[in-house]
């Protein structure tokens, strides 16, 4: 349903098709990935560490392994990598001064140009984040993401638009830490219960978000919702599904 449709009224569906009450919340706080933006595109990011893998003369298999190694992932979550240089030098396991300058720098700009491309608002999101700025909700981001995503946001179209901003890679931990929670409300200077978290159900953060004393609103869209259904946090959801990022002024 979209703004104008069935939903905006009294009640609100969830995934089994109960109805809940609408909200009235004082602060909205998005995911980024798969509710704000399109899911990253995991099959083009491998092509693309494939393509600076060559730009660096390196063999591509060995830093893709490197890259989407378990220990690496969690420390580009986390905090581990102060930025893209420091990332890029860990899965090549040499200083970049190894490298020549140049190319370093080339690998750098196409990593950076990936993320950007990446960043694109899915249709409605930027005028749904003014509307509710419009009608006094506070708009916060928390976002599990690694150093290119706070680099790049500035000048993302997003930026003008939030109250108050968390990354994971800034924060040294990630969802569903009830830390990082609490560290999104307090952004905004509001309380848990004043706050509804809108995702697409990773990383169990509807969850997390409840257990943080927070309401919580799963964004399901057509196209996604067989990926979504595969997670944990979906399938076993009862709380409030949308299917269009403007629903949420629908349900607020």
């Amino acid at each position: 349903m979209v703004p104008g449709g069935e939903g905006c009224c009294e009640y609100i569906k969830c995934i089994d098709g109960l109805e809940l009450p609408l909200m009235t919340p004082s602060a909205v706080i998005f995911d980024l990935g798969g509710t704000l933006i399109d899911n990253w595109d995991q099959d083009a990011y491998i092509v693309r560490v494939r393509e600076i893998a060559r730009v660096l003369s390196m063999d591509s298999d060995e830093l893709v392994s490197n890259w989407i190694d378990p220990e690496a992932v969690r420390m580009c979550l986390t905090g581990g990598f102060a930025d893209v240089p420091a990332q890029l030098e860990y899965c090549v396991r040499k200083p970049l001064a190894c490298f020549d300058a140049e190319k370093v720098n080339l690998a750098l700009n196409m990593h950076d140009d990936f993320t950007r491309r990446s960043m694109v608002p899915r249709a409605g999101a930027i005028d749904t984040l003014k509307e509710l700025r419009s009608r006094g909700c506070r708009v916060g981001l928390l976002s599990d993401c690694g150093p290119d995503i706070p680099t790049l946001w500035g000048a993302s179209e997003f930026a003008p638009h939030f109250d108050g901003l968390v990354f994971s890679c800034r924060t040294g931990t990630k969802k569903p830490d009830p830390k990082i929670y609490q560290l999104a409300y307090n952004s905004l200077g509001v309380k848990p219960e004043g706050c509804v978290y809108v995702a697409d159900g990773n990383s169990m953060e509807l969850t997390g978000a409840r257990n943080a004393g927070m309401s919580a609103v799963l964004i399901c869209m057509p196209q996604d919702r067989e990926q979504i259904m595969q997670r944990e946090d979906p399938r076993s959801w009862d709380g409030p599904v949308i299917e269009d990022i403007r629903e949420i002024l629908s349900v607020i």
